[in-house]
């Protein structure tokens, strides 16, 4: 009984680090293919604080 629960326990652990693995690397595939949202994602705050003087600012400090 011991023997065959750690091996359940186990491969749900395995299948839980390999799928949270698998999830990771198609999301950071995502954002590569597709940069479009987050550039909206930028746009819309800047747009509603509407202070796209002080970020050039701030930018061109750095």
């Amino acid at each position: 009984m011991s023997d065959s629960a750690l091996i359940i326990f186990g491969t749900i652990i395995t299948m839980l680090l390999v799928g949270g693995i698998v999830f990771s690397l198609l999301e950071f595939k995502r954002m590569h293919d597709n940069p479009k949202p987050e550039n909206m994602s930028d746009k819309l705050p800047e747009a509603n604080s509407k202070p796209p003087r002080s970020v050039k600012v701030a930018k061109d400090e750095y």
